[in-house]
């Protein structure tokens, strides 16, 4: 898996979005996977940073270094301009933001944009829902998406650049945007590709009727993206602590993805974990309850491996691997060090540190990778993976 992953989809209802929409909206921060039934819900999105010394949240002081301040704006690249103007409100109401988006383009990146806004006029407005939209443009404007957009710009895989877009919820076309410009240049293709597959193929299904069409339909672009050797259950686990909680009244199609990469034991030895974690699920100490009697189907899910805690899995990825968002190759050998459940445990941390790392609100934090483990990491455990850095640092 790959760096600063998570999460989120749809190119859709592009047209309006991208004409009349801009400046001004900010993303909600990802919730993760279930631990034990538990779920970090309501994150705060305040620009803040904690005490590590009282436990406190302050407001993030940016210091003071005595140069003088560069005040010059730098001129908007398409990209630039095309992410603004997703934020801003329709029609007259976000005239102003869409102006002051495209006020200062870099040269020629104004004419990439307004090629884009109005590729899929004549093509896509038959188009009956966001999935249709989304599948029509992907189909025949991926060309100048790509021109406009850093498309291909990160090192993600594809099933993590996947799995990203396919947490966004219908009609994110920023998030979706900004997944596809975290894969790897060489991932990008793949990945477009079992996308529109899906949207062609599945729309309107959910959950294991979507995996189950994905896993029918796009056999050959799975594939392609994943590789030919399927996910077993720990990494069917890993993907899925990657994806984000839908929004009440919304979904997404992330765990479809992920499970259509994965194994038919994989599916089961996950499906077999999950249902032994419920009965713990709304126990004061449902950590204990889970570690107590789910014993084999944990052992069964992740291997028995070494004997480091989940602390001690994150220490070795702290001290060999550039900590969480490093090298999956580093981390995957730290992770085999571990005891089936301190590798669970991981996981479920590694995972929502990924999906909170990858929000504005993190970016305005300094949280990047890589990250400063004396601010960064304290607010992003505190505000966002309270459940999962417990389950993580607590007794294995």
């Amino acid at each position: 898996m790959t760096r600063l992953i998570d999460a989120r989809v749809a190119l859709s209802i592009v047209l309006s979005a991208l004409v009349l929409t801009g400046c001004g909206g900010e993303d909600t921060p990802k919730d993760t996977a279930d631990t034990a039934g538990t779920v970090a819900d309501g994150a705060s999105t305040a620009d803040t940073t904690v005490d590590a010394g009282s436990g406190g949240v302050d407001t993030l002081v940016v210091p003071d270094t005595g140069k003088p301040k560069d005040t010059a704006k730098a001129k908007m690249a398409c990209g630039e301009m095309l992410s603004c103007t997703l934020g801003c409100l329709l029609g007259d109401a976000g005239k102003a933001c869409r102006d002051a988006c495209t006020a200062d383009p870099e040269a020629g990146a104004l004419d990439k944009l307004k090629a884009w806004q109005g590729c899929g006029v004549p093509l896509c407005d038959a188009a009956t829902n966001t999935q249709a939209v989304e599948a029509c443009q992907l189909d025949n404007c991926y060309d100048e998406l790509g021109a406009c957009a850093d498309l291909g710009g990160g090192d993600a895989d594809c099933t993590a650049a996947t799995s990203c877009a396919a947490s966004c919820s219908a009609g994110d076309v920023r998030c979706t945007i900004q997944c596809f410009e975290t894969a790897a240049k060489d991932d990008l293709a793949a990945t477009r590709d079992l996308r529109l597959c899906a949207l062609k193929a599945c729309a309107g299904l959910k959950d294991d009727a979507k995996s189950a069409c994905i896993a029918a339909n796009c056999a050959t672009e799975i594939d392609t993206c994943r590789g030919e050797t399927a996910f077993d259950c720990l990494q069917l686990s890993s993907c899925n602590a990657r994806c984000a909680t839908p929004k009440p009244g919304e979904f997404n199609d992330c765990g479809a993805f992920c499970t259509s990469f994965a194994s038919d034991d994989g599916v089961a030895l996950s499906g077999a974990y999950a249902d032994c974690k419920l009965q713990c699920k709304g126990l004061l100490d449902s950590i204990g309850c889970v570690k107590e009697k789910c014993v084999d189907e944990v052992v069964a899910c992740f291997g028995e491996g070494g004997d480091l805690t989940c602390q001690e899995i994150n220490t070795c990825v702290s001290d060999e691997c550039s900590g969480i968002g490093g090298d999956p190759v580093c981390i995957s050998a730290c992770l085999a060090k571990g005891k089936a459940g301190s590798k669970d445990a991981f996981i479920q941390y590694e995972g929502c540190l990924l999906g909170a790392l990858t929000t504005e609100d993190a970016e305005k934090l300094g949280c990047t990778f890589p990250y400063d483990k004396s601010t960064c990491l304290p607010t992003i455990e505190g505000q966002y993976c309270g459940p999962m850095t417990t389950l993580c640092f607590s007794e294995q």
